[in-house]
């Protein structure tokens, strides 16, 4: 019973999908510096993402969390998505920019580079972009790939075989 769990957890690596291995980036944005004696109550506004620049994978998603100091959103300058307390499209939320604690969560499903900004505060500088690069599988089922396994502390060393061939690239 053993052995097939080892052999369980490994088809599992292979065959799983990328949603699985996904990863999340947090973005900081906004927030306030001390002293200075900004007109925010005594701190001065930072009026920046951080990072301003992300690089992702297909499938990954990135975070972006309201650290305070005005009212901020985040918009892509493609349009295709404004967040603050929700993104646009999620209920009656518009991403208008908002000055409550709020995380909004944007997940990327394709290749290419997005920038985006806060509406209120771009024309001083508050913008980002983020890289999302194309996942290339890291295993190719095919082309007569085979393998062996061998686990010795087993019950006296059981084992399995995966095989691939160029003919359907199915597991024999």
């Amino acid at each position: 019973m053993r052995s097939y769990l080892g052999f369980s957890i490994l088809l599992i690596g292979l065959f799983s999908t990328s949603s699985i291995l996904a990863a999340n980036v947090n973005v900081g944005v906004g927030g306030t510096m001390a002293g200075g004696g900004g007109y925010y109550g005594g701190s001065t506004p930072v009026l920046m993402f951080s990072p301003a620049q992300v690089t992702i994978n297909v499938g990954d998603t990135v975070t972006f969390i309201n650290n305070g100091g005005a009212s901020h959103n985040v918009h892509a300058d493609d349009d295709s998505f404004r967040c603050s307390t929700a993104c646009r499209g999620q209920g009656s939320a518009t991403g208008d920019p908002s000055i409550s604690d709020w995380t909004s969560q944007v997940t990327f499903t394709h290749a290419g580079t997005f920038g985006y900004h806060c509406d209120l505060h771009n024309s001083m500088g508050m913008a980002g972009s983020i890289i999302v690069k194309a996942v290339t599988p890291t295993i190719n089922l095919g082309g007569y790939l085979s393998g062996n396994w061998f686990m010795p502390t087993q019950g006296g060393g059981q084992g399995f075989q995966l095989e691939f061939t160029n003919a359907n690239s199915d597991l024999l």
